[in-house]
């Protein structure tokens, strides 16, 4: 099954379902946030329609909560065949994913959500050189998530 970090959203599903096996394999998929967080939660539902589209050919366990990878462990744990599918920030890695952490500082500079998350999306899928950065950990980039807009108090 081909490796993917997901953030978020129904791109990642298709090229999962792309690659996706004839037997009926069950995978691992890891994320370090709460089951109960919105993140956590796509997760579950993500995973659980993954299987129904396939008519469980394709499963996963779900680990939240930190329970398989920590935050900083998720892409060395794809790496390693941990999991299979990971939810990473690369704030948390930044050597192993700079040109990724260092798009998360958009968030300072952007006044509008939805751009935010568009902009990023449209780099991290198809810009060569973060295509690259990915690859160069055996990973697929396939979907994204932006953080909220920084807002400065004073």
């Amino acid at each position: 099954m081909t490796k993917l970090t997901a953030f978020g959203g129904a791109l990642a599903a298709l090229l999962a379902l792309g690659g996706s096996p004839a037997a009926a394999e069950t995978a691992r998929a890891a994320i370090w946030l709460g089951a109960g967080s919105p993140n956590g939660k796509f997760f579950a539902d993500w995973t659980a329609r993954i299987a129904e589209n396939t008519g469980g050919s394709i499963d996963f366990d779900v680990y939240p909560g930190g329970m398989l990878l920590p935050p900083e462990g998720s892409l060395s744990g794809l790496e390693s065949g941990v999991a299979d599918l990971v939810f990473v920030t690369a704030g948390y890695i930044p050597s192993d994913l700079p040109l990724d952490n260092v798009l998360g500082d958009a968030a300072f500079v952007s006044e509008s959500q939805l751009e935010l998350a568009l902009a990023t999306l449209e780099t991290k899928l198809f810009h060569p050189k973060m295509a690259a950065e990915y690859q160069a950990h055996n990973a697929v980039y396939a979907a994204d998530m932006a953080i909220g807009v920084y807002n400065f108090q004073c």
